[in-house]
């Protein structure tokens, strides 16, 4: 159907999930480059089929049983290329671990903040990710996207990013150029381990997740107001509903304690909103993407 290009028919969502929650999709395909994605997109719109495009699915729940279209996973386009003295072209499927591992060898530094995160790098741009003060646009030199049918390289000073978003909801990630600096392996694998331990001292990883539920307030401007310690000083820590539960080790996660469904994560993610709005006054906002509500691209 898709021209030799690895294809899953019925497949679950769950296993490309970091919270391990999800429905079945009616195929998940797997394109190794930018030409096999053209490609799926092409015989999906002959089939008049719904697409989804998705990275490590480490930020949305599959809160749908069925989709009932194409999931493109970039899992598959990874590549990782030095094009100059201090540039990187990455590709949008390569995960953040095996990035910062790649980069260390190059003596490139810049990204050590993002080592531990559990998302591939075309996530990271699409939300604007970030930890630790850093967000990924200010190294952003280039995204390459594709948008209207054709390949094209914006120039990240002209994509407007904001906290935890951006204006590329209508494009297709494809990869894009990262402006580092030269740096001693020594020093910028010391810098992985130091954020790496900050991470497994403060967040759940024993535990399937979809990192921080709500967004900060006040980040575009103002005093800014962290949701997991007003989580924490309503003692909601440990509080469950089915499967999902608020951790105990931070409160800003919704963790996988077993057998979770996406109705618990959402029944839990309520309860929380309707406590915090009850005590302070203030309403919270999902960073977690939820697949019922994402654009078809």
């Amino acid at each position: 159907m898709f021209d030799g290009i690895k294809c899953e028919k019925n497949a679950s969502l769950k296993d490309l999930s970091t919270i391990k929650i999800g429905g079945k999709a009616k195929y998940i395909v797997f394109p190794k480059d930018e030409a096999e994605i053209e490609m799926v997109l092409q015989e999906a719109k002959r089939l008049d089929e719904k697409v989804l495009i998705l990275g490590n699915g480490s930020n949305t729940l599959f809160d749908v049983e069925f989709f009932g279209g194409v999931v493109i996973s970039t899992r598959e386009i990874k590549e990782i290329e030095k094009i100059g003295k201090e540039k990187v072209f990455v590709g949008a499927g390569a995960n953040l671990f095996s990035l910062n591992l790649t980069l260390s060898q190059m003596g490139l530094g810049g990204l050590e903040w993002s080592y531990g995160i559990p998302a591939s790098f075309g996530g990271l741009v699409y939300m604007n990710g970030g930890a630790f003060g850093s967000e990924i646009k200010d190294f952003l030199e280039i995204v390459r996207v594709l948008r209207n049918g054709k390949i094209e390289d914006l120039k990240a000073s002209e994509i407007e990013f904001a906290y935890r978003t951006s204006n590329l909801k209508n494009c297709i990630i494809l990869g894009g150029v990262l402006a580092l600096k030269e740096e001693k392996i020594e020093k910028i694998k010391e810098k992985m381990q130091n954020y790496l331990q900050k991470r497994q001292l403060t967040q759940p990883y024993d535990f399937p997740s979809l990192g921080s539920t709500f967004k900060h307030i006040g980040e575009n401007g103002g005093e800014i107001i962290y949701p997991a310690k007003l989580i924490d000083s309503l003692g909601l820590k440990g509080v469950k509903i089915g499967g999902v539960e608020v951790s105990t080790k931070h409160a800003g996660f919704l963790i996988n304690s077993g057998n979770g469904s996406a109705e618990d994560y959402l029944s839990l993610a309520k309860l929380i909103e309707q406590k915090v709005y009850e005590r302070f006054g203030l309403k919270l906002e999902k960073e977690v993407v939820l697949l019922s509500e994402l654009e078809e691209k």
